[in-house]
């Protein structure tokens, strides 16, 4: 599924842009990509269990990190976007 990972690469790079700029990102750019993130990471879990769990447990990972206040929103939704497509 190239087109996905191609629309991934662009809207992660179009937040690059976006955070270098301002200091934020966009919601309408890290919310399609946590969404996208987190169907993939289901559809894993349901065709490969092995690949889906380490994502999930990743996405988890990640979500712990935002709640301590290590990480901020932004990089958030985009870490468990990512570690959706790519476990």
């Amino acid at each position: 599924m190239w087109f996905v990972d191609l629309a991934a690469a662009l809207l992660i790079g179009w937040g690059g842009i976006q955070d270098a700029r301002t200091g934020e990102v966009s919601n309408w750019i890290t919310i399609p990509i946590f969404v996208l993130g987190l169907a993939f990471c289901l559809f894993h879990m349901i065709v490969r269990d092995e690949i889906g769990l380490l994502s999930a447990f990743f996405i988890l990972l990640v979500t712990a990190f935002a709640w301590l206040g290590w990480m901020e929103g932004a990089d958030w939704k985009a870490l468990c976007g990512l570690f959706g497509f790519w476990p």
